[in-house]
C-alpha cells in the first residue's frame, strides 16, 4: 500500500476526531450538536432567485422550502433560525443525525470506558418521548425543541418527522456501539431490537392507515405514521391543497393508481 497516503488519512480522522469530541459535544445537553457557523452572503439573494418563476423551482413555495428549511419560512417566527443562532457557538438542539453518525463513523472511542460511558448518554434521547421518541420511529428532531415543527408546505423536513434513512443510521450506529463498546446503560440489545421492529412495521402503509399495498415514500407522520411526502403532493387530508399531482377536494386517488 501507499504508506505515505495511509498516513495522511490517519491524521485526518484523527484531526476530525477531535473536532467532533472536543468542539461538538454540549455538556449541557450531554449530546453532539452543530457549531453555527455565519449564512453564505448569497442566502437571501439565493432565496429570491428561487421563487422566481424562470428558476428551477418554477417559484414554487414547497420546493423553495425544501431547498432552503427554516430559512425560507414565509411566517414570522419566533424561534432562532429567524434571528440567527450565535455564530460560533453550539445550537442548542439534539437532532438524531447527531447520535447516529459519531458511531456511525467511529468517532467515538471504545476505550477508556468511562469517557465511552459518557458520550453514551446520549442514548437515553432515544426513548425518552421527549427527545425522540414516538410510535413510529425516532424523530429527527427531539420533541422538547423550540425548532420541531412540520406543519409548513415542504416535503422534506428535517425538524420533526421520521425518516427511515436516518433510522437505518441510527440503527447501524447502535450495533456498533453495541459491538465494540463496553456495556452502557442507556443502550442495550432491547433497544437496538425496538428500533428494527418500528423501523419495519413503519415500511407498510397497511400498517398506519389500513390500506394496502404496502408504500414507502421518505419521512413519515411520528405520532400517526401516513407518509408525509405522499399526503403532501397529493393534497390528502390534513394536508388538502398542498399538492397538485392529482388529488381533488381531498380525495385521495392513490388507491386507485396502485400506489
Amino acid at each position: 500500500g501507499n504508506a505515505t497516503l495511509s498516513a495522511h488519512f490517519e491524521e485526518e480522522a484523527a484531526r476530525w476526531r477531535g473536532v467532533v469530541l472536543e468542539r461538538l459535544w454540549s455538556e449541557d445537553l450531554s449530546f453532539f450538536t452543530t457549531l453555527a457557523q455565519p449564512p453564505p452572503k448569497s442566502l437571501h439573494a439565493e432565496i429570491k432567485w428561487y421563487r422566481r418563476k424562470d428558476s428551477p423551482t418554477k417559484g414554487n413555495s414547497q420546493s423553495v422550502q425544501t431547498y432552503f428549511g427554516c430559512l425560507a419560512c414565509p411566517r414570522g417566527r419566533a424561534c432562532p433560525p429567524e434571528r440567527g443562532w450565535p455564530v460560533g457557538k453550539l445550537v442548542p438542539v439534539r437532532e438524531l443525525s447527531a447520535l447516529a453518525s459519531p458511531w456511525y463513523f467511529g468517532a467515538v472511542p471504545a476505550a477508556p470506558a468511562g469517557r465511552s460511558r459518557k458520550f453514551a448518554t446520549a442514548w437515553a434521547q432515544l426513548h425518552d418521548a421527549k427527545g425522540f421518541a414516538s410510535p413510529w420511529g425516532p424523530r429527527t428532531t427531539e420533541r422538547r425543541s423550540q425548532c420541531y415543527n412540520f406543519s409548513n408546505a415542504a416535503q422534506c423536513n428535517w425538524n420533526g418527522p421520521v425518516w427511515p434513512f436516518e433510522v437505518s443510521k441510527a440503527a447501524t450506529a447502535l450495533a456498533e456501539l453495541l459491538q465494540t463498546h463496553p456495556p452502557q446503560p442507556h443502550a442495550g440489545i432491547a433497544a437496538w431490537e425496538a428500533l428494527m421492529l418500528t423501523y419495519a412495521r413503519a415500511h407498510t402503509r397497511a400498517r398506519a392507515e389500513g390500506r394496502a399495498p404496502p408504500h414507502v415514500d421518505e419521512d413519515l407522520h411520528p405520532e400517526d405514521g401516513y407518509w408525509i411526502t405522499r399526503r403532501k403532493l397529493h393534497g390528502v387530508r390534513p394536508w388538502a391543497g398542498a399538492g397538485g399531482l392529482g388529488a381533488s377536494h381531498g380525495r385521495d386517488w392513490l388507491p386507485e393508481r396502485g400506489a
